[in-house]
């Protein structure tokens, strides 16, 4: 099983290769403007490593990096069970965090044994208390989102997911979404990091934060209004205390 890298907020643009859309599971090479702000992943690695990438113009797709030389990416398509698509010649991809990714983390019973499926290396003492997985969160549009604002594309779990808000007319300053775990926590989390993307535009949100923190869940602000009718794909991951 391959070890996923991270690094903060990378991106880069394609000028060569996903113009197609061919199978899911299809290997291709890319050539990338610059492959610096992304994780060096090696298929020769032991383990392997790789990332994963999506069209802010399409992200639906998934891609799955799993080689880097110099600007030339191994990549495969269509990863998670998404369906690839043609994506406009010079586009832009961002490193996103999937479902799947958090899926190879979970934590048997309050206090039981961690089991990870996949790789898990420590140097020096480790103590922790972690609760990975969690149930299934439900999302409502705040009214700082606009009248009619929607919410679709739910995936993850209740400390790790993603979904779309497309914000509806009037959007204001405030409380966008309501996040519901869909289990209490044993306390509220000590931390959220929360991503957001104006899929409209492929550009990265900067105003928004996560705020009412609770042990039944959290929302999500934005300090200036969204734009009307524009969509966001919207990613957390909360840290259990």
């Amino acid at each position: 099983m391959a070890l996923e890298l991270f690094t903060n907020n990378p991106s880069t643009t394609v000028p060569s290769g996903g113009t197609d859309a061919p199978a899911a599971g299809t290997q291709e090479t890319w050539t990338v403007t610059s492959s610096a702000p992304f994780p060096a992943a090696s298929s020769s690695a032991t383990p392997p490593t790789q990332f994963h990438v999506a069209d802010p113009q399409a992200p639906t797709e998934l891609i799955t990096v799993v080689n880097v030389s110099g600007t030339t990416w191994t990549v495969v398509r269509g990863a998670e069970n998404t369906t690839p698509v043609a994506h406009t010649a010079g586009f832009t991809v961002q490193q996103v965090v999937t479902a799947g990714v958090f899926g190879g983390f979970y934590q048997n019973g309050a206090g039981g044994p961690l089991t990870v499926n996949g790789n898990f290396t420590a140097q020096g003492t480790v103590t922790a208390k972690a609760v990975i997985a969690g149930g299934v969160p439900t999302v409502a549009a705040g009214a700082a989102a606009g009248t009619g604002a929607t919410v679709t594309g739910l995936a993850g779990t209740d400390l790790g997911g993603s979904f779309t808000l497309t914000a509806g007319t009037s959007p204001a300053a405030g409380t966008c979404a309501a996040i519901t775990f869909g289990t209490t926590l044993p306390a509220a989390p000590a931390a959220v990091i929360l991503q957001v993307v104006n899929t409209t535009t492929g550009a990265l949100v900067t105003t928004t934060y996560p705020t009412s923190l609770a042990a039944t869940g959290f929302s999500a602000a934005t300090s200036a209004a969204l734009t009307a009718s524009d969509a966001y794909l919207v990613s957390w991951v909360a840290a259990a205390s």
